[in-house]
C-alpha cells in the first residue's frame, strides 16, 4: 500500500476549554501556519495575520488559525477557532506583535493563551 501522507502533530492546544471553529477567508499574499493569531479586516470581513500596528481592523485579536493556509496567490478559506486554550509558544503574529500584546484581548473572546 502506498503512503498517502504523513501525519505531523501540531502542539497548539493548551487545555480542555471547548474549541469552537468557523471557516474564515484568509486574504491573499500570505502563507500562514496553524497557530497564527488572526485579525479581521473591517472593510472586507476577511482575516489576516494579527498585527497590533495595523490600522485596518486586523490589529484587534479575533481568532486562532487551526490549520496551515497558503493564500499566497488568492484569498483562501481556512478553519479558525473562536474559542479555546492555546500554547503561546505555538502562536505567530505579524510585525513586532507578541502574545503579551494580545493576551487580554483574546481572553475577552474566550481564547486563552498559556
Amino acid at each position: 500500500m502506498a503512503l498517502l501522507d504523513t501525519f505531523v502533530p501540531v502542539n497548539l492546544l493548551g487545555g480542555s476549554f471547548p474549541v469552537v471553529t468557523k471557516q474564515v477567508t484568509i486574504v491573499s499574499g500570505q502563507n500562514l501556519v496553524a497557530g497564527a493569531g488572526l485579525g479581521k479586516i473591517t472593510a472586507s470581513g476577511s482575516h489576516t495575520l494579527l498585527d497590533i500596528a495595523a490600522l485596518d481592523g486586523s490589529e484587534v485579536a479575533d481568532m486562532v488559525l487551526l490549520e496551515d493556509v497558503d493564500a499566497t496567490s488568492a484569498d483562501t478559506v481556512g478553519i479558525a477557532a473562536l474559542s479555546g486554550e492555546f500554547l503561546e509558544s505555538a502562536m505567530t503574529f505579524g510585525g513586532a506583535t507578541v502574545a503579551a500584546d494580545v493576551i487580554e484581548a483574546f481572553r475577552d473572546k474566550n481564547i486563552y493563551l498559556k
